[in-house]
Order: structure tokens, then C-alpha cells, then sequence
């Protein structure tokens, strides 16, 4: 039997592989953006890259499984090593090649998703620190201005001092 399955199965899980990065680059410049809308519908489709890339590794394993049990050794590894112990020298140099290409796509994705996951924390943080400068400073201003109304109704003449504020109103 020829290890044709398992080839096929293999190049549409590199050009499947080969899709996913180029939605993991996408998102690094969405991340950058912060851009919620796009970030939702990048996940949708990232949801599907994974559902396809999902069911073809398991075309692919089957096809490994019928290939071993038509060449007679069931109970053996269903790896490309053990399938390659089987075929000619063209199938053999094919199966490696698109295994080394393979292998090469799936540590791109785990790199860019890594640098992803940095960007995300790092904003996250940025947005943190933002929302807490904001807090911390309207808190200060309250402060402030609690004070002056404390001290205008203490000192009413203090007024006389800020002519801008001459028309405020002593509270109750």
C-alpha cells in the first residue's frame, strides 16, 4: 500500500499550519491596535483553524493505521519513522521532507502565539496602570478640591484670594 494518504494528510496539515500563523501575525497587529472587534472575529476563525487542524491529524492518524495494518505490523508506533521503514526511497524523502516542514510551521506558531501572549499581558498591564493613574489622580483632585471647600468655609475671606472662585457658594 502506498503512503499516499498519509502525505496528503500531511501537506493539508502544513498548508492548514501555514494559515494559522498568518492569522497569529494578523493578530499581533490587532493586539497593537486593540482592536476588540477584530480580536473576537480573529478567535472565531482561529477557533475553526484548530477544529480543522484537529480532524486532519486525525485523518492523519488513521491513514497511518491502515497504511501499518496493510503492510502488516499493527501494535507498532503509528509515527513517520515506523512509516518510512515501509516505503520506497521516493514516499520515505517526501514523508521527511514534510515532516521537517511541518515541525518548522508548528515552532512558528508556538513563537508567534508566545510573543502574542506577551503583547496581551503587556497591555493588559498598560491598561491596568492607565486605570489606576486615572483613579489615583481624580482621586487627588477630589482631595484637593475637598480641602478647598473645607478651608473656604473655615477662612471665608481666603476667597478674596481667588478671584476666579468668587462666586462659589458656601455648602449648607
Amino acid at each position: 500500500m502506498s503512503a499516499r494518504n498519509i502525505i496528503g494528510s500531511l501537506e493539508k496539515l502544513i498548508k492548514l499550519h501555514k494559515s494559522f500563523n498568518q492569522l497569529a501575525i494578523r493578530k499581533t497587529a490587532i493586539l497593537k491596535a486593540n482592536d476588540t472587534e477584530a480580536i473576537t472575529a480573529l478567535l472565531i476563525s482561529e477557533q475553526k483553524h484548530i477544529k480543522a487542524i484537529s480532524q486532519t491529524d486525525k485523518e492523519r492518524e488513521r491513514a497511518v493505521e491502515e497504511f501499518l495494518a496493510a503492510n502488516g505490523t499493527v501494535g507498532q508506533p503509528a509515527s513517520i519513522h515506523t512509516v518510512t521503514e515501509l516505503t520506497g526511497p521516493e514516499d520515505t524523502e517526501v514523508l521527511e521532507m514534510l515532516k521537517a516542514e511541518l515541525i518548522d510551521e508548528v515552532a512558528k506558531l508556538k513563537e508567534r502565539n508566545g510573543l502574542n501572549q506577551q503583547l496581551r499581558l503587556i497591555i493588559s498591564l498598560d491598561t491596568s496602570v492607565s486605570i489606576f493613574s486615572v483613579t489615583i489622580n481624580s482621586r487627588i483632585i477630589f482631595c484637593v478640591l475637598m480641602m478647598f471647600v473645607f478651608f473656604a468655609s473655615i477662612f471665608p475671606a481666603s476667597m478674596a484670594f481667588f478671584p476666579s472662585m468668587m462666586n462659589f457658594k458656601q455648602p449648607l
